[in-house]
Formats: structure tokens, C-alpha cells, sequence
């Protein structure tokens, strides 16, 4: 069975959904970008040269920190 819908790509060919594979993709993708992301905000709140400590103040409570 072949389904076209116009301004979409096929989906179904045979009984094989074609974009499944494309959409594993796109969702590897997407959570590894919001990974990246969430680690670099959090890399950036942890280090008190930047305005994190404007944030989150008890930043600069930690002991061993100047």
C-alpha cells in the first residue's frame, strides 16, 4: 500500500513505516542537543567567574572557593 498525502512524504510502503527510522534520529538528536545544553548551563552554574553567582548566591558559600 502506498499512501501520499500531498506536501508529506510517503509513509507507508508494503507495511514498512519509512520515517521511523528518520524519527529515531530526530529524537537521538534532539536529547542529545537538550543534554548538551542542560551540562553546560550546570557547568556554568557550578564555576563563580560568570553570572551564575547573580543566580544562585549560595554559589559562592561553598567552602574552597575564593
Amino acid at each position: 500500500m502506498l499512501v501520499r498525502v500531498s506536501g508529506l512524504p510517503v509513509f507507508f510502503k508494503g507495511n514498512n513505516f519509512i520515517s521511523a527510522s528518520r524519527m529515531q534520529l530526530y529524537y537521538f538528536l534532539f536529547t542529545f542537543v537538550l543534554a548538551v545544553l542542560v551540562g553546560a548551563f550546570y557547568r556554568t552554574a557550578s564555576s563563580p567567574e560568570t553570572l551564575a553567582p547573580m543566580v544562585f548566591p549560595e554559589i559562592l558559600d561553598r567552602p574552597g572557593r575564593n
